[in-house]
């Protein structure tokens, strides 16, 4: 079956509603009835409502990355093994690793094709359980609390 490459403004806001539900690009273009990803990129190119729908859409879908760290965390049980608290603690990494990507740009590359820069992220998820190596509860936030500081010349 041949690739749906045509602009079609129905597909393009499935594609959307579905991205700012969480669902991946590559998921959603995996799919029979979808666009390529490089269709979805030429789309973003050539039509300017779209490129506004993803922008949106991205956003949207951060949040609901976020959401999932929220309800993944508050999902352990103190009864959880180590393997199932470490599966959780990476599905929740994974989400993060991506938020902090995907927010710094807008959900798309600037017109060089670097990644927009807005500043540092600091996403940290306290499950009461540490390993060798980890830093101690609230450290992050001490962290950039003391940048923010020094940034400001105080």
């Amino acid at each position: 079956m041949a690739r749906r490459s045509r602009f079609d403004e129905t597909i393009a806001r499935r594609l959307c509603r579905r991205l700012a539900e969480g669902e991946t690009l590559v998921a959603i273009c995996r799919e029979a009835g979808m666009p390529a990803r490089r269709t979805v990129y030429d789309w973003l190119e050539a039509h300017a409502v779209f490129r506004g729908l993803y922008r949106e859409a991205r956003q949207q879908q951060l949040e609901s990355w976020a959401e999932e760290i929220v309800a993944l965390a508050d999902g352990l049980g103190a009864e959880e093994d180590r393997d199932a608290v470490a599966r959780v603690k990476l599905r929740i990494e994974v989400r993060q690793w991506l938020i902090a990507r995907l927010a710094g740009r807008g959900g798309e590359p600037d017109e060089s094709g670097r990644d927009k820069q807005r500043g540092p992220l600091v996403i940290e998820v306290v499950t009461g359980i540490t390993r060798p190596g980890d830093r101690p509860a609230g450290a992050a936030r001490d962290e950039s609390q003391k940048s923010e500081t020094h940034d400001s010349g105080a």
